[in-house]
């Protein structure tokens, strides 16, 4: 081979290599960086977000310069090896190798791995690949979305006839049977990937949230008057959250809120419940934001919530999770309602009242005969408790306050 020939060689499988690392790259970059780029006005961000809305753009220019320079390559590579006197199955083997190494793996790689540092740069000779084959590439589009259209048709129909059969199958019993809950469940399953998070997080003007920085007492004070044990702390404005910070290390006499702060993740507002539930499963997080599509917050989704809807409300009285009872610097005492009422009494070395409820929540609600409301205060066997958070079902957190002797002249009554 001359050197005219290896430096073409090289020309056309570094070609090879870029397009073929280029698709990694795209297919596996994290969908919100690009409104976020853009925000940020990097260069190349505006073409970019055009991949983005229109991927078979960018995939369709890929895979024809991919394969364009794969030809160009092993053309040049037999013409010049067999010229040479080599055999063909050298030729075939030695090509093959090489476009496998330096035209598929090792660019694939470098291109995952680099693919946020990279990216926005390399729309740009993509581009203007695209620009030259033009010609060729609104052909190939329309054959691989008559393709597309087709698999995803047939999904949906199969989709929609195996829920039509389970439908049929689960209002087969009549309702108030033992088995609706279960019936109920089964139903959930199937909405799961047709409910998006915008659909169950908490919106951006319901987000209880700490500034950056706050002092542990403003923590303090946020998760006695709301009652949430995990909240977002952000600079500036909701749309920079910097993590989160959860009630239980607040108690550990940190020396600032960012001593405790935790990373928090991210999901586009179109993410589905399936979906969340999954990146749950691989990731230990129990907090994510959820960003509009405009990069901003729309708003914040717990794991609990995405639990509880595909089970439904999945404690009750009878749970006896939850953390243990603080005491604050003034006497009172934080706790979860759902802590089990020989613990709770345990602990503030008193005697258990004999009741057969296991839950301190459940206790308070069978004495009362009624579910208080947030915010209200009881008194009961002489114990002042204030409902910090409740639902219409169940007590939340409970604060106790400090015992005197008003308090154990009005047992059972509402104060």
């Amino acid at each position: 081979m001359s050197a005219a020939e290896i430096l073409l060689g090289i020309v056309l499988l570094l070609f090879s290599g870029f397009f073929s690392g280029a698709e990694i790259a795209f297919t596996s970059l994290n969908p919100l960086l690009p409104r976020l780029w853009h925000k940020e006005k990097r260069l190349g961000s505006g073409l970019t977000l055009r991949y983005q809305e229109h991927p078979e753009n960018f995939l369709v220019t890929t895979l024809l310069g991919n394969n364009l320079f794969n030809v160009g390559f092993s053309t040049l590579m037999a013409l010049a090896l067999l010229d040479s006197g080599l055999s063909s199955l050298f030729t075939l083997v030695l090509t093959t190798i090489l476009l496998f190494t330096f035209g598929e793996l090792l660019p694939k790689i470098v291109f995952h791995l680099l693919r946020n540092r990279i990216f926005p740069l390399i729309s740009w000779p993509v581009w203007l690949v695209q620009l030259v084959l033009s010609p060729f590439i609104p052909l190939i589009r329309s054959i691989s979305r008559l393709g597309v259209r087709k698999a995803e048709n047939r999904s949906a129909v199969l989709f929609r006839e195996f829920r039509a059969h389970m439908d049929l199958l689960l209002s087969a019993e009549t309702p108030g049977s033992s088995r609706d809950r279960e019936k109920q469940m089964a139903r959930r399953v199937f909405d799961l990937r047709e409910t998006s998070l915008e659909e169950v997080m908490t919106p951006r003007t319901e987000i209880v949230a700490l500034e950056e920085h706050d002092s542990l007492e403003d923590f303090r004070e946020a998760v006695i008057q709301h009652g949430y044990t995990k909240l977002p702390v952000y600079r500036d404005s909701l749309d920079h959250i910097l993590g989160y910070v959860m009630a239980p290390d607040l108690f550990r006499k940190p020396e600032s809120l960012k001593a405790i702060l935790r990373p928090i993740p991210v999901a586009p507002h179109s993410r589905s419940v399936k979906q969340q539930l999954a990146e749950y499963s691989r990731a230990n997080t129990q907090i994510t934001v959820v960003l509009d599509e405009f990069g901003g917050t729309a708003g914040i989704v717990c794991q609990e919530d995405l639990v509880e809807e595909l089970l439904g409300a999945i404690d009750d009285e009878h749970d006896t999770a939850g953390p243990a009872p603080v005491v604050l610097a003034d006497g009172r005492v934080f706790t979860d309602a759902r802590i089990s009422v020989e613990s709770f009494f345990e602990r503030l070395g008193k005697p258990c009242p004999d009741t057969e409820w296991e839950t301190l929540g459940g206790w308070l609600t069978n004495e009362l005969g009624r579910i208080p409301a947030r915010g209200e205060s009881v008194t009961v066997d002489g114990l002042q408790f204030q409902v910090v958070s409740a639902t219409a079902n169940r007590l939340g957190n409970l604060m106790l306050g400090p015992l005197t002797a008003e308090d154990t002249s009005a047992r059972g009554e509402p104060s």
